[in-house]
């Protein structure tokens, strides 16, 4: 038998789907824009300033307990993301970071929520 519990947002009658909140107030994905790269300002300019930034760092950035990781990049990251003000095209907001931890540092943002422009 499953147990229905109530949104734990004040106010709200509705019942739990997941994650304690019903499906008006549940949480939006991490990344929810269909909208296609350059759209979401990764045009030419973008790739132009990416391709430089990668041509002069070309190994991982990412600082381990050892020094940095010296994996060769495989792309290029924004330190301070965009929805957070982070400047888009400054070399001083880019790392080179590998395949590995590109996907990690995804994961922390995901989970900090620093994608979502709401959460300022």
């Amino acid at each position: 038998m499953v147990i229905q519990r109530r949104c734990v947002i004040p106010g709200c009658t509705s019942y739990a789907i997941r994650d304690s909140r019903c499906r008006k107030h549940g949480r939006k994905a991490w990344r929810t824009s269909t909208a296609s790269p350059t759209k979401r300002g990764y045009g030419a300019d973008w790739r132009k300033a990416r391709d430089a930034y990668i041509a002069d760092h070309p190994t991982c950035e990412w600082a381990t307990p050892h020094g940095p990781c010296k994996a060769p990049g495989t792309s290029v990251d924004h330190v301070v993301p965009l929805a957070h003000g982070g400047a888009r095209l400054s070399t001083s907001n880019m790392q080179t970071l590998c395949t590995h931890h590109k996907k990690v540092k995804d994961a922390m943002d995901s989970r900090a929520g620093l994608n979502r422009k709401e959460q300022t």
